[in-house]
């Protein structure tokens, strides 16, 4: 008799064959002839009818790594999104794959303790953030406004309400411990992949297929060392991403001025000393020409060639030393020049750009899709 069936056995027969309780369900009621693959395919049986098997916030609390594929192809459409976390060293990841006939999308972001990678199309890049959160992309009370992205929340992707009623056919291999349930609707073939560890159900896939290869839904949930959060090595470093409210105006002495202040979502926090506003215009071969520069935290004016008057100040709003939400630039002159402000990162040698398009627009369209790819086809009968 192998390990397995001799615990669900030894289990059994514990209680004396009368209902009571495994792994926080009710367990059926066997009899002393049913073989060990009967009462593990009744206890597989028993979490699909109550729901417990569906229990995402469940499945998620017991695990301290642990992380959720979804993929559909629906036509010539396809979506991948993954959702992770390790909470023991507070990593987390988000990704999306998305392709179509008109073009693709391709974005990953790993963020753990001060650092953070992002991949766009097959390409990583590092960042740091000095004031860190874990981003938990299972958070049962969310707050998504930092990535702009809907998270799975307590729910699957799927509409689970009416898979604990169908009639399944549920088989259970001793060997490997690995049972698969297999069910149909009036419209898709369902399968559930699960196994069985110490008494417990574990999921392990969900597969759904619509009928007539209307598309086809997979989900998979991978724990322990299954679960990669590696951070990429030797790839070039990301300039801080910006998300900067503008807003420019002509005071009454004929003094003009941009002020620029970082939005409430803004977040990878770094050293004001890191970043520098360089003032300038872009002449017609498109290059930048600096009028005036300062360091963030040290206020600055001056005047140029002309005789006109510049200046260049930076507040620090709760006065942290890091560049954060709330905190604000103003650049004024009494030049009547068309100019522009740039931030450069000394830390990544470059200068940063708006959160649009290559994050922020990102980050909405992944909204979107997300959205669709979780919630789009919930209803699938």
């Amino acid at each position: 008799m192998t390990r397995l069936a001799f615990l669900f056995i030894s289990t059994i027969f514990l209680t004396s064959f009368s209902a009571g309780c495994i792994g926080g369900i009710e367990e059926p009621t066997f009899s002393p002839s049913d073989s060990a693959e009967k009462i593990a395919e009744e206890v597989v049986r028993a979490v699909i009818t109550d729901g417990t098997l569906f229990d995402l916030q469940r499945i998620v609390e017991a695990e301290e790594r642990f992380e959720m594929r979804i993929r559909e192809v629906t036509g010539d459409l396809q979506s991948n999104a993954s959702f992770a976390y390790d909470r023991s060293s507070n990593t987390s990841k988000i990704s999306l794959v998305y392709a179509s006939p008109q073009g693709s999308i391709s974005y990953t972001i790993i963020e753990g303790g001060i650092d953070f990678a992002i991949k766009e199309d097959e390409e990583w890049r590092v960042g740091r953030d000095l004031a860190p959160n874990f981003e938990d992309p299972f958070n049962f009370q969310p707050d998504s406004a930092s990535l702009g992205v809907e998270m799975p929340v307590a729910e699957l992707p799927l509409d689970v309400v009416d898979l604990v009623d169908l009639e399944w056919s549920i088989t259970h291999d001793l060997t490997s411990g690995q049972s698969i349930a297999l069910a149909d609707n009036e419209s898709a073939t369902i399968i559930l992949t699960s196994f069985i560890q110490s008494g417990e159900v574990e999921l392990a896939s969900m597969e759904i297929y619509g009928g007539d290869d209307a598309y086809i839904r997979t989900v998979d949930f991978l724990r322990d060392e299954e679960v990669n959060l590696s951070f990429p090595n030797d790839s070039p470093r990301l300039p801080v991403p910006l998300l900067l409210q503008r807003t420019t105006g002509e005071a009454v002495n004929n003094t003009f001025w941009q002020h620029a202040e970082f939005k409430e979502s803004f977040r990878w926090e770094v050293l004001a000393s890191d970043l520098e506003i360089h003032v300038g215009r872009t002449d017609e071969n498109g290059t930048f020409a600096t009028l005036g520069s300062m360091t963030l935290g040290v206020n600055k004016s001056w005047v140029d060639e002309d005789g006109d008057n510049w200046w260049a100040n930076w507040t620090d709003a709760d006065a942290d030393g890091l560049v954060s939400a709330g905190d604000h630039y103003d650049v004024g002159t009494t030049s009547n020049v068309s100019f522009g402000v740039a931030i450069y990162d000394s830390w990544a040698d470059a200068y940063s750009t708006d959160m649009v398009p290559s994050v922020s627009l990102t980050t909405s369209i992944i909204s979107v899709l997300v959205a669709a790819l979780l919630f789009g086809r919930r209803e699938y009968r």
